[in-house]
């Protein structure tokens, strides 16, 4: 049976914090309750690391007790961790048998979401990592839109105070291979280089996380020769990984990626060797005069910096002129040809 723990010496504190952690018309009590009556938030440990347990404990065996836990009642009669999974673990480890905590009651799935997330991100250091779960968990178990959108990008914005491009780079981590996720969990390591890698295969995230380690190794390796073998494990300072270092392997693999993607294209097109009626082009039959087209046309950059970058109506415009003076040559000579290939090509390249 749950023990009241609001007549105790000293508990105003307590009293005060119930007060803040009310949602809605949630009643809140504090009870000392014994810990065997006490279940963990399975979605706890999907979103927050659990580092530090036997830190905390010997804080706690130190220093004595201050605070509470805070849980929900359930209809079975037991109790849910909502805030203070690690101090209930650290609890248990010392051996004790209970546990302050303050209790409410009629707490629905969502409001239930938002205490575990609110709780957490106000009183632990997180990591990046940790920061992607809790907005994905946000946006996918508390906002009204229970998936993530740009809706849901907003209240995000709105709970946890960050900018939306920063949402978005968090968010990224979480989409990243485990391989690489746990470089983004990691102190002092350049994250904000890995936030593209998103975007890679699995395959592609696998050879970049391979990439980081040999830097890791190589790391290591400098500090053994600094300071002398001692058959313990080095400690790694991260922060010697360069974001530089991150980014252009990145861009070395997304590069391949984007070349490989616009191979499959030309090769769902027609092939270089079957040459294009002047008249039948992609683009379709041309008109007697095009309006305000440059003549004789300017050469095209289609570096693929250039195209990512330049405006739609521009390359069409361009196109059309390469075209338009095609059309109006009777007699089409190597150049002409070879602007013809160009064309094909580069059409081919942005179907």
């Amino acid at each position: 049976m749950a023990l009241d723990f609001t007549k105790a010496t000293g508990n105003k504190a307590l009293s005060a914090v119930a007060k803040t952690s009310q949602y809605n018309s949630a009643r809140t009590e504090v009870y000392e309750i014994p810990l065997d009556q006490i279940d963990e938030n399975i979605d706890n440990d999907k979103i927050f690391n659990m580092e530090g347990i036997d830190f905390l404990a010997k804080t706690i065996d130190r220093e004595g007790w201050t605070g509470a836990i805070e849980v929900i009642a359930l209809p079975n009669g037991r109790y849910e961790i909502t805030s203070g999974h690690r101090r209930y673990r650290a609890m248990k480890q010392l051996g004790k048998t209970t546990i302050p905590c303050i209790i409410s009651h009629n707490v629905d799935a969502r409001t239930k979401a938002r205490k575990l997330i609110s709780s957490n991100v106000r009183n632990r250091e997180l990591t990046p990592l940790d920061w992607g779960r809790a907005i994905q968990y946000f946006a996918e178990n508390v906002s009204e839109q229970g998936e993530i959108n740009a809706e849901s990008r907003r209240e995000c914005v709105e709970f946890f105070g960050f900018t939306g491009s920063k949402i978005s780079r968090y968010l990224a981590l979480t989409k990243l291979a485990p391989s690489l996720q746990h470089y983004a969990a990691t102190e002092g390591f350049p994250v904000s280089a890995l936030s593209p890698a998103s975007r890679l295969s699995v395959e592609e995230q696998n050879l970049l996380a391979k990439k980081i380690d040999e830097q890791v190794e190589e790391i290591k390796r400098r500090a053994i020769e600094e300071n002398g073998d001692s058959g313990e494990e080095p400690t790694i300072d991260y922060s010697l990984i360069s974001k530089g270092f991150v980014t252009q392997e990145v861009n070395k693999l997304r590069g391949g990626a984007q070349q490989r993607v616009l191979t499959a294209k030309k090769a769902r097109v027609l092939p270089k060797s079957e040459p294009i009626p002047v008249k039948q082009t992609v683009m379709g039959a041309m008109p007697d005069k095009v309006p305000d087209i440059q003549y004789p046309p300017k050469r095209i950059d289609y570096s693929p910096s250039r195209v990512h970058h330049a405006e739609p109506m521009e390359i069409g415009e361009q196109l059309l002129s390469y075209l338009h003076l095609i059309d109006n040559k009777k007699d089409i000579g190597t150049k002409m040809q070879d602007i013809l290939v160009q064309i094909r090509d580069e059409i081919n390249r942005l179907c």
